[in-house]
């Protein structure tokens, strides 16, 4: 799976350190009834924003790890994945992909 980004306002006082570590660690959270640890990358925390990535996981995943880390989600955006940024795409969103951004496309699909 591609990597995505994402900025997370999030509730409590954010120690950078503390939640890096958890996170390339890994958290346990439940996916589909079944327990598993899944790891990410802190990027930055500014305030109450953590900007994370992480390689999988799906349906609310981002979200229960940081809950599961102390630290419950109040608003998530993704603001990547793979090479092509999504900018100020609202939900159902749509933009025309670059030369580039098509390459990774075409790329991934073919691992």
């Amino acid at each position: 799976e591609g990597e995505r980004e994402y900025v997370a306002t999030v509730e409590g006082e954010v120690n950078a350190e503390a939640l890096g570590s958890v996170l390339s660690e890994g958290v346990e959270t439940i996916e589909d009834g079944e327990s598993l640890v899944v790891s990410g990358r802190l990027l930055s925390v500014d305030g109450a924003d953590v900007r994370l990535v992480v390689t999988e996981g799906k349906h609310r995943m981002v979200r229960r790890m940081l809950a599961n880390c102390g630290h419950p989600v109040r608003e998530l955006r993704r603001e990547r994945y793979g090479d092509i940024w999504l900018g100020e795409l609202g939900k159902d969103g749509a933009r025309e992909i670059s030369g580039k951004e098509l390459e990774w496309v075409k790329s991934w699909l073919t691992e």
